[in-house]
Order: C-alpha cells, then sequence, then structure tokens
C-alpha cells in the first residue's frame, strides 16, 4: 500500500466518523454547533496528538455553551428560569440532557477512535516512509545485483569463450596427433607386410634348401651305403690276403727254419776237407733266406699299402660326402636368425654323423687289424 493510498484510506475514515456525529447531533442545533465548531478547527486535541477523556470533552462543551450563553444575552436564562415551573419541560430537558450525555459519550469514543485512527495513519506513514527508504535501498541492491551479474555473466562468457577455443586447440593438436599416429601405423603395418612377405619368401627358399639338401641327405646315405659295402668287401678281400700273406709267412717261416735246422746238421756232419763245399752250399742257403726274407717285407708292404689305402678310400667318401653338402657359409649368408639355428643344428647332426662313421671305421680297423699300426714296426724288425 503506497503513501496516497494510506492517506485516501485516513481521510475516509475521518470523513465517516464526522458523517456519523453529524447523524446523531442532527435534533440539537447545540450538539451540531459544538461538533462543528472543532472540526472547523481541525480538532485541537488531535493536534495535540493525545486522548482526551470524556470529561474534559464536557468541560470543552460547557465552555463552548457558556460562551454561546454569554452572547445570547439575559433572555435565555429567563428562559430557562421560566422552563423550570413546568414538569413536562424539565422532564423533557432531562430526558434531552440525558440523550446529550449519550451524545458526548459517544462523540468522545468517536473522538478517541478517530485520535487512535489518526495515530495508526501516522503509524503507517512512517512504517510507508521507511518501507519505501527500504524499496529504494532494494532497488539500489537490485542494480547493484544486476550489473554485478551482468559483470560476473560477462567474466563467465569470456571464459567460456577461452576455454571453448583451448579445447578446439586441444581437440586439433590431439587430432593431429592422432593423425600422425595412425600414419606411423600404417607404415609400421606396410614394412610389417613387407616383412612378412620377404619371409614367406625366405621360408619358401629354406624349404627348397632343405628339399635339396634332404635330397642330399638320402643321396649321401645312399652313398654311405654303398661305401659301406665297398668297405666290407674290402674288409673280405683284406682278410683273405692277409689269411694268404699269413700262410705265406708260416710257410716261409717254416722252411727257413727247416734250411736252419739242416744247416746246423751238416754243420755237425761235414768234416773240415769239405768245408768249403758246404759253406757254399750254406752261403746258398743264406741267400735264398735273404730272398725269402725280402718276399715277406714285400707281402707286408702290399699289405700296409691296401689298408692305407682302405683307409684313404673311407676319407676320400667322407670328403666328398662333406663337399656335396652346402657350405655353413653359404647357409649363413642368407636367412633369419631361426632359419640359421635350424641349418647349423642340421649341419651339426650331419658333422656328428660323419664322425660317428669315421670313427666307426677306425675302431673297427683297430679292433679286427691291429697290425696294420704294427706294420711299421714288423718293417724295422725284420731286416734286422
Amino acid at each position: 500500500m503506497t503513501n496516497c493510498e494510506w492517506r485516501s484510506s485516513g481521510g475516509a475514515e475521518d470523513e465517516a466518523g464526522e458523517d456519523e456525529i453529524h447523524q446523531y447531533h442532527g435534533d440539537i442545533v447545540i450538539m451540531t454547533d459544538v461538533y462543528e465548531s472543532p472540526a472547523r478547527e481541525d480538532s485541537p486535541m488531535r493536534l495535540q496528538g493525545s486522548s482526551a477523556s470524556s470529561a474534559s470533552v464536557a468541560s470543552r462543551l460547557y465552555g463552548t455553551r457558556s460562551r454561546r450563553d454569554s452572547l445570547g444575552g439575559s433572555s435565555s436564562e429567563s428562559d430557562l428560569i421560566a422552563f423550570g415551573g413546568d414538569q413536562d419541560t424539565l422532564n423533557d430537558f432531562s430526558s434531552q440532557m440525558n440523550q446529550f450525555n449519550t451524545f458526548t459519550k459517544r462523540y468522545s469514543e468517536l473522538e478517541e477512535r478517530n485520535m487512535s485512527l489518526s495515530d495508526e495513519k501516522t503509524r503507517l506513514k512512517t512504517e510507508n516512509s521507511v518501507l519505501k527508504e527500504r524499496m529504494h535501498n532494494l532497488e539500489e541492491q537490485l542494480t547493484d545485483n544486476e550489473d554485478r551479474f551482468k559483470q560476473l555473466l560477462n567474466d563467465e562468457k569470456t571464459r567460456g569463450t577461452e576455454s571453448i577455443s583451448r579445447l578446439k586447440r586441444e581437440k586439433e593438436l590431439e587430432t593431429e596427433s592422432w593423425n600422425l599416429k595412425y600414419q606411423m601405423l600404417e607404415k609400421d603395418l606396410n614394412a610389417a607386410k613387407k616383412d612378412v612377405e620377404r619371409s614367406n619368401e625366405e621360408t619358401k627358399r629354406v624349404r627348397n634348401d632343405l628339399e635339396k639338401t634332404e635330397n642330399k641327405l638320402e643321396e649321401a646315405q645312399l652313398l654311405i651305403e654303398g661305401m659301406e659295402d665297398e668297405r666290407i668287401q674290402l674288409e673280405r678281400q683284406f682278410k683273405k690276403f692277409k689269411e694268404e700273406a699269413q700262410q705265406d709267412i708260416d710257410s716261409s717261416s717254416e722252411m727257413v727254419e727247416v734250411l736252419a735246422m739242416e744247416t746246423e746238421e751238416l754243420r755237425r756232419k761235414v768234416d773240415g776237407p769239405r768245408s768249403g763245399s758246404m759253406s757254399e752250399h750254406i752261403g746258398d742257403m743264406h741267400e735264398e733266406m735273404d730272398a725269402l726274407k725280402a718276399k715277406v717285407a714285400e707281402l707286408m708292404r702290399e699289405k700296409e699299402e691296401m689298408a692305407d689305402q682302405l683307409l684313404a678310400t673311407s676319407v676320400e667318401r667322407g670328403r666328398s660326402l662333406i663337399a656335396d653338402t652346402p657350405s655353413l657359409a653359404d647357409e649363413l649368408a642368407g636367412g633369419d636368425s631361426s632359419q640359421l639355428l635350424d641349418a647349423l643344428r642340421e649341419q651339426e647332426i650331419c658333422n656328428q654323423k660323419l664322425r660317428v662313421y669315421i670313427n666307426g671305421i677306425l675302431m673297427r680297423v683297430i679292433e679286427r687289424h691291429p697290425e696294420i699300426l704294427e706294420i711299421g714296426e714288423e718293417g724295422e724288425s725284420s731286416p734286422s
């Protein structure tokens, strides 16, 4: 409610109070004049701002009546004295006085109500002014808050714009980074594909080499089987030759012993004059013994040569087997680490087989024919 509304409501209440007073005092001219006079003078009790009692109002009314009676002169007093003898008039006057007192009381109540309304109006005006001041303060606060919030909104918009720009830049940088990583991965993938193709080619080549090596290994095994058959035949021939040589040696030794015994016996039997012919016969026998020894030595040399030939043949066959296989350097030149390891294992297995084969040949020679290694010693001891 604004100040104008309070003012209009207060004025309406005052006018309603005045109309009510005029209605009650319409029949009594004195009370009407008395009420109108204070109303025209703007109610001195209201100007004082204090509540008036019924006694004070009555005294004021009585003073006003006294002033009016003094103005009317002595004729009014004579009228009152003239009325004193009439009982009806007195009763009428008494009832009017009672009515007057009632009106006075009502007037006092209305006056008090009017004063309370005036106080309420004053209070409402004060509250209105306070509320107006508060409203002005709130409007100023609202204006300040609007300005502050506008500034905050602008700051937030600026920060939001900067954040969006920064996020866009970061997104662009991240996109570029992922594109570079994608390109690098594509390059790595292409390189890996090329490596796979190259590995497949190497695998095919190694498989072909392996097939060739397996074929060569089969050929070598066949060759080894053939060499084993030849070795068995050579051993048989060597054994036969050894038996024949041993028989020749045994027969030659028996002949030498027989000749030696005969020579000793002839030495004992023959006399001195016949010593010349016997010495010649003994010389002939010694020559025959030397020839037999030379023959035995020749047979031993042939035996040694045959043993050497057997060993040389075995060694040559082993060398040819090694020469037919692909070299280790050639295998190391092409192929990755796994293929090289496989090739080295295969080569090691092949070498082990060759060593076992050669060692087997030597062990058989040592076990079955150890005299081959003693030929030199026998050859040295025989001339002596």
